[in-house]
């Protein structure tokens, strides 16, 4: 605002010099014979240039002030922020998990530990035809009980410290991981060329001794059948070349083809069953002469005719 004014004074003091500068002129051209009041003119103006300058003694008109521009423009009044909503607050509720009901514990079936052809001991479930060792000897699963019947199991071979063994009983029943199993055959070829024992007995829950189960057993001296074996197959024991005595349990119905032969020093073969329907050829080919069957009172004529077709009617038969 000073500085307008102060721009409003001084274009004011040049118009005033201005006019004064046109007075002069005037003057000076009214004539030149007045010298003296040329100088007393020029002196004046001079005085008045001087007033001017130094602006005293001459009254310029006031500027009015123009209207100030408003410094800061009119701002437009803030629009009332709408409010935001109120958020329910959530629930503090303590959200419960779902029950879970435990599943019922379903009991495993007996598992036993079964050794594969190939020697791999494995866990499976109890099944016909799994294998597992204990004590002396391998055996093999033949049944399963099922309520009505027992478990059973065959001999099919001796264990590793089985073959260390020069006399073996073969057990009626035998347990393995808390289950009961009788012993109720023995194998094909399940001691074959044993060269190491020298007695074995057969357990009563025995029912058959399989094909080669005792072949080439050439220390074997004494063998005790169990009562409960019905069937002796084929080659049985044949080649046991140092067998002195068999005796065949009461129960027993088949001798099968070449069962003893080749036994060699058998002296004595005591048969106590009366049930033997059949005796095959060759059942005590090349054992000698002088052996004797002692047979039950009133089967001499029967067992007499079996032996004569089974090529053995050079063995001598007595009646006990």
């Amino acid at each position: 605002m000073q500085h307008q004014k102060e721009i409003g004074g001084i274009q004011m003091k040049k118009k005033v010099i201005a006019m004064m500068l046109s007075a002069a002129l005037v003057i000076s051209g009214a004539g030149i014979n007045s010298l003296p009041n040329q100088t007393a003119a020029e002196n004046n103006a001079s005085t008045v240039v001087a007033n001017i300058t130094s602006g005293s003694g001459i009254d310029t008109p006031d500027v009015t002030d123009a209207p100030q521009e408003t410094s800061e423009a009119t701002k437009t009044p803030d629009v009332t922020d709408t409010p935001e909503e109120t958020k329910t607050p959530e629930s503090t509720a303590t959200t419960q998990p779902p029950e879970i009901t435990p599943a019922a514990t379903a009991t495993p079936p007996a598992v036993v530990t079964t050794t594969t052809p190939a020697g791999i001991t494995t866990n499976a479930a109890l099944k016909v035809g799994d294998r597992f060792t204990t004590g002396n000897y391998i055996y093999s699963v033949t049944a399963v009980a099922d309520g009505t019947a027992k478990a059973t199991v065959k001999v099919r071979g001796l264990s590793a410290e089985g073959k260390l063994q020069t006399s073996l009983t073969i057990p009626a029943s035998v347990t393995w991981q808390g289950t009961s199993y009788l012993v109720t055959g023995i194998n094909e070829k399940s001691f074959k060329n044993n060269k190491a024992l020298t007695s074995v007995k057969v357990g009563k829950n025995v029912t058959y001794i399989g094909k080669y189960a005792f072949q080439g057993m050439t220390s074997l001296t004494s063998v005790t059948i169990g009562s409960g074996v019905t069937t002796i197959k084929k080659y049985a024991f044949a080649g046991c070349s140092a067998l002195r005595k068999v005796t065949i349990p009461a129960k027993t119905t088949f001798i099968g083809e070449k069962a003893f032969q080749n036994c060699k020093k058998l002296k004595a073969v005591i048969i106590n069953s009366k049930k033997i329907t059949k005796i095959n050829s060759n059942a005590f080919r090349y054992v000698k002469s002088g052996c004797y069957v002692v047979v039950p009172s009133g089967k001499k004529s029967a067992y007499r005719s079996l032996l004569v077709k089974a090529k053995a009617s050079k063995l001598k038969i007595y009646v006990y």
